[in-house]
């Protein structure tokens, strides 16, 4: 919120719930942070400490801005992309003022003349924010909401021949690709589970565990799509592990996986070799 005009003013702030959404969001806070003077809000570091809203705020200098902040509670049981539309409208009051608008009467002299009353005149010359207020009348409003986002998480693990020989088979590098291959002895299988995210949020602190058959002996494995993680809490298997007298768990902890849609999941793959036996 900044003061466009070119006197020191005080406002009152008020929050009108907007119909026609999805949800009521309940038990408001307003609190504001005065302005270092960049475009960041850094609250608690240049901007300050947050200033409790009552009935007005602290005068704000002209071309200054404060960052207000509304703290709502979300109800539980929401879809993803549900909404909750909020209007902040800011009313323009005389500085060090809880109550009064800013604004002068139009004063008649005795010649039924307009006038000024011999002191300096306040002229409301806003615009329009949102249909909550009107220009000219010091008040402005803009509309926000919360949405509520979470997480869509699926998985889905495949195989394939990659080579019927060991050839390559420990440089992960794709899917399989040529011709038929068969499950022989010796032959390199790939084993890939897939993690998508259609959800409108990140999903993080993500773990994925699988535990090989014991008919392979381990080659490798690797991850792509994901941000961090790693193998680990047990470390991957010691390459050619015989997977039949020691216990192959593949454990893939500590990673994000970026939001996305139903559309267009975000997709993150654990791939991994082994020879079969």
């Amino acid at each position: 919120m900044t003061n466009n005009g070119n006197d020191i003013q005080a406002y009152n702030l008020s929050v009108i719930d907007e119909s026609g959404d999805d949800f009521t969001t309940t038990n408001q806070t307003i609190t504001y942070y005065v302005s270092d003077g960049d475009s960041e809000f850094e609250p608690g570091g240049d901007d300050g400490n947050a200033l409790s809203f009552t009935t007005a705020t602290n005068d704000l200098g002209k071309d200054l801005t404060y960052f207000v902040v509304i703290e709502r509670d979300i109800p539980t049981g929401l879809n993803d992309e549900d909404r909750d539309d909020l209007t902040l409208l800011a009313e323009t009051l005389e500085p060090s003022t809880a109550g009064a608008s800013a604004g002068d009467a139009v004063v008649a002299d005795a010649d039924n003349e307009n006038s000024i009353s011999g002191a300096a005149e306040n002229v409301l010359a806003d615009g329009a924010g949102t249909s909550n207020d009107s220009a000219n009348d010091g008040d402005h409003s803009a509309t926000s909401a919360y949405v509520a986002a979470s997480a869509d998480l699926t998985a889905v693990k495949a195989v394939a021949i990659f080579a019927e020989d060991d050839t390559g088979c420990s440089t992960i590098s794709g899917p399989a690709t040529g011709t038929d291959k068969y499950a022989i002895p010796g032959a390199c299988v790939e084993y890939t589970i897939t993690v998508a995210n259609a959800g409108g949020t990140e999903a993080t602190s993500l773990k994925v565990n699988d535990v090989l058959p014991g008919e392979i002996k381990f080659v490798a494995a690797s991850a792509s799509g994901f941000t961090g993680g790693s193998f680990a809490n047990p470390s991957l298997p010691t390459t050619l592990s015989d997977c039949g007298s020691v216990s192959c768990a593949i454990n893939f902890e500590g990673a994000t996986l970026a939001g996305g849609s139903d559309a267009t999941p975000t997709v993150g793959v654990i791939t991994i070799r082994a020879l079969i036996k």
